[in-house]
């Protein structure tokens, strides 16, 4: 997996159907980071997922198969590895997009999508974005998670998980239509 940056104006169409579809543009100093892929439904249409900063309400939340809390290893004044809350996906907010809407953000062009005060703050925000990426590919297995829940949602639409989501066939028939 991958970070990457959608399209504002496809975010915005999504959003004329979606009001929860994220923004991304936050102002030249925050940057909304999305993951891709999560999975592709059919050639060109991507599922894509947001970290979001983690809030006083998350931390009393528990994990489940639309929420996670991503936990990234940090290592402590006392020399001992403690776990930090680096932020929540929400999996239930994934959403489709064509791959003409999606940017891959990287270390190389970082600037591209947020502007920093110092080579040192880039630095520590590049580290930040790796070490959640590790955890989000590896320890959560966020894509697998993020299929089962597409299923489930197309199984049993009226699961109270299920009902937490997207229209997710509604919003793979929009991503198609920006694509023609």
């Amino acid at each position: 997996m991958n970070w990457c940056s959608i399209d504002e104006t496809y975010l915005n169409y999504l959003k004329s159907y979606e009001s929860r579809i994220p923004y991304s543009d936050y102002g030249v100093n925050h940057f909304k980071p999305f993951f891709r892929p999560l999975f592709e439904i059919e050639p060109g249409i991507i599922f894509v997922g947001a970290i979001s900063h983690p809030q006083d309400r998350h931390r009393k939340m528990k994990n489940k198969p639309d929420f996670r809390k991503i936990f990234i290893p940090v290592h402590g004044r006392d020399g001992r590895i403690k776990k930090y809350f680096a932020g929540v996906v929400h999996l239930n907010y994934m959403f489709p997009a064509p791959e003409s809407a999606i940017f891959n953000v990287t270390a190389q062009n970082i600037t591209n999508f947020r502007r920093f005060s110092t080579e040192q703050q880039k630095s520590k925000y590049i580290d930040l974005l790796n070490k959640e990426l590790k955890v989000i590919n590896n320890e959560e297995n966020i894509a697998s998670r993020a299929y089962k829940l597409y299923l489930r949602k197309q199984k049993f639409p009226q699961d109270p998980i299920s009902r937490r989501c997207f229209n997710y066939d509604k919003l793979i028939d929009l991503a198609k239509k920006w694509n023609d």
